[in-house]
């Protein structure tokens, strides 16, 4: 006969009185249609949100991203994680030619309009609330005359009959709560 021998249970509902580090709420967006911009200004991804009531102000978001995407050949742009309104994070711009923003994307000159290629990225938000709090994705591209396109290559995102090569993707965002 087997035994089972632990030194506590955690009580439904989450963790114990005082205990800390434990995510305690999951919110998640699948997005799978297909979204083109050629804006050389941030513009929301239409689809990309997430929104999270914080059971406490002092517990954290921990935020996932996947998102697939496509482009014209040598495509670039920018992507920026905001909380509302307000930008969470993005790099310093030492130049001021830089554009500033929470991550980059890009392709190469190799037939990438055919390709669907992928970027994550993870932040542990404090937003100090409990009231329901939305994040969401904005995307530029560098150049309007470099579309870039979410879960489909450049090529395969007017559903044009380009043959079974072309990849459709879903991409997601995900808000995990994490005790304080």
């Amino acid at each position: 006969m087997s035994q089972l021998k632990v030194n506590s249970i955690v009580p439904v509902g989450g963790l114990p009185s005082g205990a800390n580090g434990g995510i305690i709420q999951t919110v998640q967006t699948v997005k799978t249609s297909v979204f083109t911009t050629v804006s050389t200004s941030f513009t929301d991804l239409t689809g990309m949100s997430v929104a999270i009531t914080p059971s406490s102000n002092s517990n954290k978001v921990l935020i996932q991203i996947a998102l697939n995407y496509g482009g014209d050949n040598n495509m670039y742009g920018g992507v920026n994680l905001l909380r509302g309104s307000t930008i969470v994070t993005q790099g310093d711009d030492v130049s001021n030619n830089n554009t500033e923003c929470t991550f980059g994307i890009g392709g190469d000159n190799d037939n990438f309009k055919y390709k669907l290629a992928s970027a994550t990225y993870t932040f542990l938000d404090s937003p100090a609330t409990t009231s329901a709090t939305t994040y969401k994705l904005q995307l530029k591209a560098n150049s309007s005359s470099q579309r870039i396109t979410v879960n489909a290559p450049e090529q395969g995102g007017y559903d044009t009959d380009t043959g079974t090569y072309i990849m459709r993707g879903t991409s997601t965002i995900t808000a995990f709560e994490v005790t304080a």
